[in-house]
């Protein structure tokens, strides 16, 4: 099984992308997934090979589709209900593909 790559990104790559990272750190444990999790700002996202990406609605629209890259959006960081309901259904998608 290979480790999924997931990047969280936010505008600076320092506050909203590192509350993500920590809560997919919590989500993939809770799951049994290994992954390579990273925090970054939304400049650094082109060109990297990822299998998620972790943002709000705004970085979304502004990054549009990232060529081999499925994307979660959430409006609330904060509110970890939305936050596990919208990113668990696709780690869970990795864990019975066998990633």
């Amino acid at each position: 099984m290979r480790k999924v790559n997931i990047l969280c990104v936010c505008g600076a790559g320092l506050g909203t992308s590192l509350m993500a990272k920590m809560k997919v750190d919590k989500l993939l444990k809770e799951v049994g997934l290994k992954a390579n999790v990273e925090a970054t700002d939304a400049g650094s996202v082109r060109g990297q090979k990822v299998d998620l990406i972790v943002t709000t609605e705004a970085i979304s629209k502004a990054l549009g589709e990232v060529s081999g890259s499925k994307m979660v959006t959430v409006k609330n960081f904060a509110d970890n209900a939305e936050f596990r309901n919208s990113v668990l259904p696709i780690l869970n998608e990795f864990m019975e593909a066998g990633e």
